[in-house]
């Protein structure tokens, strides 16, 4: 046993970079700062301790939230009831390792970047300046660490690569390996939200007016594919833009850029993959579905950065992005937009949106308002109340345009078709009531994916639908 455990922060004690985080939240919130930064990385302007300087006064860590690695508190708490002491020792600036230090309580003294940048020899420097004679143990992440494993008794490396397991093996020490997580893979398949995917079948709704040729569902699946990869893209685009607030929110804090599981650079390169994948699909369908998808990736980027922190704007900036899915399911079958179809995506997306805000209120475990955004827990009954009468008022729009002559002229038997306005309903009616009851519910789309009468509903619609056309 050493008397003393050398810790790292970044990518070690937490699973993330808080330098990086730091820059997303200053390029968004205080931009006139990042250029203060920027000036002092050129030659006589401070380098890279004045540049953490700037960032860390700029941008407010909260250390309450961040992403710990559990394995490595374990060994941190195993390391203390055996006697030794602690210290965490980061590059990261001092007044960012200070809160993280205070807040677990676990540190008997800490060390960060001041006036140098305390990395690699120079961290160990401080260290030998401090505990000359004391043999210790270094948890770190990188090839930035090397110095201080050599020169320790014990090295415990965290998800190290190849190469640097390699070098490790290296050593005349003890060399422990920690793992956690699902590797890269998995939380790339998570961050896309797939499930979420379910949203973009909306490009199909307008398929209930058209001619059934042929080319028109192959037309709507290739527009389907497209929304998905640019709704993934805006997903991605929204989480790196809120890391802070995603991570004080029950669920959010579970996806893997809030849970540090995906690096920003990592999601950045995705970004630009799932922008060419929309891209390329777009490319084979009409002039107009390009232009409602630009339209649909503008409005995405303004809710990620802006539009979602304003009072009601954030509810009509997501129901625009639904009724754009519908607009460009139109454009992709080459149809003109109906009236009647948009009020009721208008209706309904609105109302829905409105009340998943009041659960979103009611589930909030953040005391007062922190973590509502715009809104206050005052305003719960509001919310339901104008949710509910929008939501209705889709199904009067929507029987105008079942009736409507479009549908006559495609429809064998209209019937059947407006027999799925009195099914929206009830699906509206017992989404509300179960909200108002404090169930377990989520959002309206997390509640569709796994409510077994939901499923029924939508069979039901389907048949109905098919009924009506064939």
């Amino acid at each position: 046993m050493s008397d003393l455990l050398v810790v790292d922060l970044d990518h070690t004690l937490v699973k993330v970079d808080l330098l990086v985080e730091q820059l997303l939240i200053v390029a968004r919130r205080k931009p006139q700062a990042l250029l203060r930064a920027i000036r002092a990385l050129v030659p006589g302007g401070g380098g890279r301790a004045a540049f953490k300087a700037v960032i860390a006064g700029a941008a407010e860590v909260d250390a309450v939230y961040l992403p710990y690695r559990a394995s490595v508190l374990e060994l941190i708490d195993a390391e203390r009831r055996n006697g030794a002491s602690v210290v965490l020792a980061s590059a990261s600036h001092r007044s960012v390792v200070e809160k993280v230090a205070r807040h677990l309580g676990r540190f008997d003294r800490v060390f960060g970047t001041t006036d140098r940048n305390l990395k690699g020899a120079r961290k160990l420097e401080e260290l030998r300046r401090a505990f000359p004679a004391t043999p210790f143990v270094y948890v770190g992440d990188s090839a930035a660490d090397r110095p201080l494993w050599s020169a320790c008794g014990r090295a415990v490396a965290i998800n190290p690569s190849a190469p640097l397991r390699r070098w490790l093996a290296s050593l005349p020490v003890p060399v422990q390996v920690l793992r956690d997580g699902g590797g890269l893979a998995g939380a790339v398949v998570r961050q896309l939200r797939a499930h979420r995917w379910i949203r973009n079948l909306l490009v199909f709704l307008p398929l209930i007016g058209a001619p059934w040729a042929g080319g028109e569902v192959v037309r709507s699946t290739v527009a389907f594919l497209a929304l998905s990869f640019l709704s993934s893209a805006g997903y991605l685009l929204n989480d790196l833009a809120d890391l802070p607030g995603d991570r004080r929110h029950p669920v959010k804090r579970n996806r893997p850029l809030a849970a540090g599981d995906l690096r920003p650079g990592a999601a950045i390169l995705l970004f630009v993959v799932l922008l060419l994948g929309a891209a390329v699909p777009a490319a084979a369908l009409p002039a107009g579905f390009a232009v409602a998808l630009g339209a649909f990736f503008v409005v995405s980027i303004a809710y990620s950065i802006w539009l979602k922190h304003l009072l009601l704007v954030d509810v009509f900036a997501r129901a625009a992005l639904h009724g754009l899915r519908i607009a460009a399911g139109v454009a992709a079958m080459g149809l003109a937009l109906s009236a009647p179809l948009m009020a009721f995506a208008l209706f309904l997306f609105v109302g829905l949106g409105l009340a998943g805000r009041y659960v979103e209120i009611e589930r909030a475990e953040l005391p007062g308002d922190a973590g509502l955004g715009a809104y206050r827990r005052e305003d719960h009954e509001a919310l339901y109340t104008v949710g509910a009468v929008c939501s209705f008022l889709a199904a009067p729009a929507l029987m105008m345009y079942l009736a409507g002559d479009a549908l006559r002229q495609v429809s064998a038997r209209g019937a059947p078709l407006l027999l799925t306005v009195p099914v929206l309903m009830y699906w509206i009616g017992r989404y509300l009531i179960l909200a108002r009851r404090e169930e377990p519910v989520d959002g309206p789309f997390a509640f569709a994916l796994r409510d077994k009468t939901t499923w029924c509903v939508a069979a039901i619609s389907l048949v109905l639908i098919l009924l009506g056309r064939l």
